[in-house]
């Protein structure tokens, strides 16, 4: 199975370059990520070197700290990968700086006085635009978990043909799962020292 994943990791890689050299740093496919998810569960992601699991953290982070931020779309799909760094780095207390950068850009993108707040790449103030109007939400939509979308709705989730969730829920729904994240990163790295 190592030889296998190994070959799909290249191909990964392979369309990630494709589309770095058209100059489209886009976050990868959904198959990527399905990739990337299974590898975590048929490697041991606490090593520090592995055949398999090394050449993935290293995709991801590059999706994280590479990649445009185009759309709602492109935000989701690094709140998967910034997820399945967090179940990779569970065991190892791995410090991944990029995974904290994208999460606290996402956060970050909700605070209106831009001159306050940085915004890290692949952040910029375009994507502050698309999520930081909330002002039509009521308190009572904010703290009703249930109405919120979860990761695996907001990956899947086609704003052109998906109508069931209009944009202020999503955009909730994006900031709940960022915030969550940074409360497991913040667990998982509690006994660090520094």
């Amino acid at each position: 199975t190592a030889k296998c994943f190994q070959k799909l990791l290249k191909l990964c890689l392979k369309r990630y370059q494709k589309l770095k050299k058209e100059h489209l740093h886009r976050f990868p496919h959904n198959k990527d990520l399905i990739i990337f998810k299974l590898v975590g569960f048929f490697f041991p992601t606490s090593d520090y070197q592995h055949p398999v699991t090394t050449p993935t953290l290293h995709l991801m982070t590059l999706a994280l700290s590479k990649s445009t931020v185009q759309s709602i779309r492109d935000i989701c799909n690094g709140l998967f990968v910034s997820q399945v760094l967090i179940e990779y780095i569970t065991l190892s207390k791995r410090y991944i700086p990029e995974l904290i950068n994208y999460l606290t850009s996402v956060i970050s993108c909700y605070i209106t006085d831009k001159d306050e707040v940085p915004l890290y790449p692949p952040f910029t103030n375009k994507t502050r635009k698309l999520l930081h109007q909330l002002c039509n939400i009521t308190s009572s939509q904010c703290h009703d978990d249930k109405s919120l979308m979860s990761l695996l709705e907001l990956v899947c989730y086609n704003t052109s043909t998906d109508m069931e969730y209009d944009d202020e829920i999503l955009r909730i729904s994006v900031i709940n799962v960022a915030i969550k994240q940074v409360i497991q990163v913040s667990s998982s790295w509690q006994h660090l020292s520094s």
